[in-house]
């Protein structure tokens, strides 16, 4: 038993024998894909995109592949410390939470535009769940809901500086005299012109995100 365990990969009583042919095509297939600039990928994406060659090769399911790529991270992967494989993806770009590793790829692929849209986002990112995709997309301060399925990156907001200062020191007046501001009240001068796109919510959220964010708690409309 323990000469045939070692043989291979012991998975539920089983063992799967993983030949150099097959290193060397997970290899290729990565370097390709790596070479397109993706800084990651999931595994559950990745087994699914090639499911057919993963079949001729004998790799069963997401645990036989994340196994060899564990066993033969070098060989497959290439050496050196910014190579990460975390419980549900792989990272080029060394240890971090999923929430930056997708993060990060959406922000690679947004493309020139302050708005994109979630159907852009899941064909230019076919390694990531689009179930990921716009999980991240909500609730992270990158970026902002606009109207359905479109999101803005909120980098790309139109504001002066002199505007965030001005917003900035409205809410903090308002907070010193009151004890709160309304999101309504905020000045916004020529903020909703240059962003048309995007809704009044939409706005609110970007400059909350944008300028507010790291000094201020909002919860609903009000800002403590």
């Amino acid at each position: 038993k323990a000469e045939i365990a070692n043989t291979g990969i012991l998975i539920e009583d089983k063992v799967y024998v993983i030949s150099n042919e097959t290193i060397a095509g997970l290899h290729c297939i990565v370097q390709t894909i790596n070479e397109d600039g993706l800084q990651c990928f999931f595994l559950d994406s990745f087994f699914e995109h090639h499911q057919e060659w993963a079949d001729e090769n004998h790799i069963t399911s997401v645990e036989i592949l994340k196994e060899i790529f564990i066993r033969n991270q070098d060989e497959i992967l290439g050496e050196g410390s910014e190579i990460y494989i975390a419980k549900n993806f792989v990272s080029f770009s060394g240890k971090c939470t999923e929430k930056d590793a997708v993060t990060n790829e959406v922000r690679r692929v947004w493309g020139s535009n302050s708005v994109s849209y979630v159907e852009y986002l899941n064909t230019s990112l076919p390694y990531i769940p689009e179930e990921c995709i716009r999980h991240y997309l909500s609730g992270n301060r990158n970026f902002a809901w606009v109207a359905e399925e479109r999101y803005l990156l909120v980098d790309r907001l139109e504001i002066s500086k002199d505007e965030e200062v001005a917003i900035r020191k409205f809410v903090a007046d308002r907070c010193a005299s009151v004890g709160f501001a309304s999101m309504a009240d905020i000045p916004l001068g020529n903020i909703a012109e240059e962003n048309y796109e995007l809704t009044t919510t939409g706005l609110h959220t970007a400059i909350y995100n944008r300028v507010l964010f790291d000094d201020f708690y909002l919860n609903g409309k009000i800002l403590t």
